[in-house]
């Protein structure tokens, strides 16, 4: 049972950092289990913003183009959405069997 409080803690901290962000209307877009990191004292981090967007700023990729990890991208992506929602998708399910 400790195993799963573990994760639950883990999962909730990363969903309250990448809420931190997206209250700043910052959408991380590369959401995957290389990109939170655990500290040695147990704490999460989420790292690698590198295809993070800032809400209204320009988009450094062509339209069309969809950046990410396919395996954890929403399907609103490939479509041209993105949002907050995107990043807590790919959060979801398929990060436990990783």
């Amino acid at each position: 049972m400790a195993y799963y409080a573990a994760v639950a803690r883990l999962m909730a901290e990363a969903a309250d950092a990448l809420a931190h962000a997206h209250q700043f209307g910052v959408v991380h877009r590369d959401i995957k289990p290389s990109n939170l990191l655990l500290a040695r004292d147990g704490s999460l981090f989420v790292s690698d913003f590198g295809l993070a967007k800032a809400e209204g700023a320009a988009d450094l990729t062509r339209t069309g183009l969809v950046v990410g990890t396919p395996r954890f991208v929403a399907p609103e992506r490939f479509d041209g959405g993105e949002g907050p929602e995107s990043d807590v998708f790919a959060l979801g399910p398929r990060f436990m069997s990783c």
